[in-house]
């Protein structure tokens, strides 16, 4: 074991408990914690502080995990960051050891941290993805609308129903149905117009953390976080089919061909895999681990091409058929968590921690765009319809509409209540869905 350039308990509390889970993440990242390991955690936080939270943090990478680490993150003061971001590499490779590789679980866990953070050669980055304190000013209020003063938009309505956070949101390719997965383990299944819960879907172990409709508008898929891919039937409560593989890591994204002949998902441990519809067997395995977690996908309109985001701030394009070889675009400051294909294939849209959202041309890799006003992570990207605009959705509260030739804002609506992290445009181009931090899904109205 190295040298550690700081102590932990001679820190403030605040300090300690976020270097807590730091140093966990990295010493668990190989699913068990050495003799030598547990012996620098007691030396760092003392008997009691070294063993006390464990059980929190048990299920590592999952949401409910890297949740808990961003709010520790949020809730350091500048002082406590400035002890801390420094020296915080070093600090975490003296506690797995000064010979960890860049490709071992560990040096991976380790890269992941500092990427989350916004950390580059000991500093956060200009757009560093966690700030000290939400910079969002309280909106206006009228009834359930929170709205940024001059916004030509109206909250229409909130679905509530889920018992914690919504994560992802979809609408049915017909526009009457919505679809929501929560971190309190269901989906949920809503008609549009009255805004009643059609049904609700158990039987993940976790939170579902992505899902969508199939063409047919007929079956939707969801995923957990910890490695459960399930098809089910929209017009019941049946389980059609379920696929796991819970030690391959959770599910983070996935999307479903044009065709619906077969999905493709995105894993935390940094696995793409192919799958058909039909049975849920899977056809193809692309090993991307040493990149990090993978936080989105989704496949091009034609079916030949997929996009990948990951931790490593890079987005990635690939041809299906090779499965090898892929263009990388290169430009985000910090970890990548949701992309895009235009509706005509020509253009990729990508959200990041680093409180940005660029769009690139599909054919070179160019960045052409980059939109720029949230004050904090992006999680979801959507493209309208027609392509001229897109949405997005940040944990500062608000969501906010881009036009794709200017990339100006056009629209922006604020959540005193709650965070955004999924999105989806309606088919009518009338309505913008959003999934919230306070238990809701955001129908907004476009005026």
């Amino acid at each position: 074991m190295g040298k550690a350039p700081f102590v932990a308990s001679k820190l403030s509390a605040n300090a300690q408990k976020f270097l807590y889970a730091c140093a966990f993440w990295a010493v668990a990242a190989d699913e068990k914690v050495e003799s030598e390991e547990q012996n620098w955690l007691i030396d760092q936080f003392g008997p009691d502080g070294a063993t006390s939270s464990l059980d929190q943090y048990s299920t590592l990478e999952s949401q409910s995990f890297l949740n808990a680490f961003d709010d520790l993150a949020r809730s350091l003061s500048t002082e406590e960051r400035s002890q801390v971001f420094p020296q915080l590499e070093t600090w975490l490779t003296s506690c797995v050891g000064d010979d960890v590789e860049d490709g071992s679980e560990e040096g991976v866990a380790i890269r992941k941290i500092l990427n989350r953070l916004g950390i580059r050669d000991g500093e956060p980055g200009q757009r560093s993805s966690i700030p000290a304190q939400s910079s969002v000013e309280p909106g206006k209020k009228d009834g359930n609308l929170h709205s940024h003063a001059g916004a030509s938009g109206i909250e229409e309505r909130l679905l509530e129903g889920h018992t914690e956070e919504v994560v992802r949101v979809d609408v049915s390719p017909d526009g009457k149905q919505v679809l929501s997965g929560s971190l309190d383990g269901e989906a949920k299944l809503w008609d549009l117009a009255s805004g009643e819960e059609i049904r609700s879907y158990t039987g993940h172990d976790m939170g579902v953390t992505c899902l969508a409709f199939v063409p047919d508008g007929r079956r939707f898929l969801t995923g957990d976080a910890l490695g459960s891919l399930r098809l089910w039937d929209a017009s019941s409560e049946k389980l059609i089919w379920k696929w796991d593989k819970k030690k391959q890591g959770g599910f983070t994204s996935l999307d479903v061909s044009r065709d619906g002949k077969f999905i493709i998902t995105a894993s935390d441990t940094g696995l793409v895999r192919l799958h058909s519809l039909d049975k849920g067997l899977e056809l193809k395995l692309i090993n991307q681990k040493v990149h990090g977690a993978l936080h989105g996908i989704a496949l091009s309109p034609e079916g030949k091409r997929f996009v990948a985001g990951s931790d490593d701030r890079c987005v990635r394009l690939w041809d299906i058929r090779k499965g090898s070889d892929p263009k990388v675009l290169e430009g985000h400051e910090s970890g990548v968590l949701d992309v895009r294909f235009s509706p005509d294939g020509r253009q990729v849209l990508s959200a990041s921690r680093d409180n940005t959202l660029k769009l690139w041309d599909a054919s070179n890799g160019a960045c052409v765009m980059t939109f720029e006003g949230h004050s904090f992570s992006v999680y979801g990207a959507a493209f309208s319809p027609d392509g001229c605009c897109v949405v997005s959705g940040s944990w500062d509260h608000t969501v906010r509409i881009w036009d794709v030739k200017t990339g100006k804002e056009t629209l922006k609506f604020e959540s005193i209540e709650g965070r955004f992290t999924g999105v989806a445009f309606h088919p009518d181009f009338r309505h913008v869905l959003a999934a919230g931090s306070d238990k809701t899904v955001h129908v907004v109205t476009l005026l």
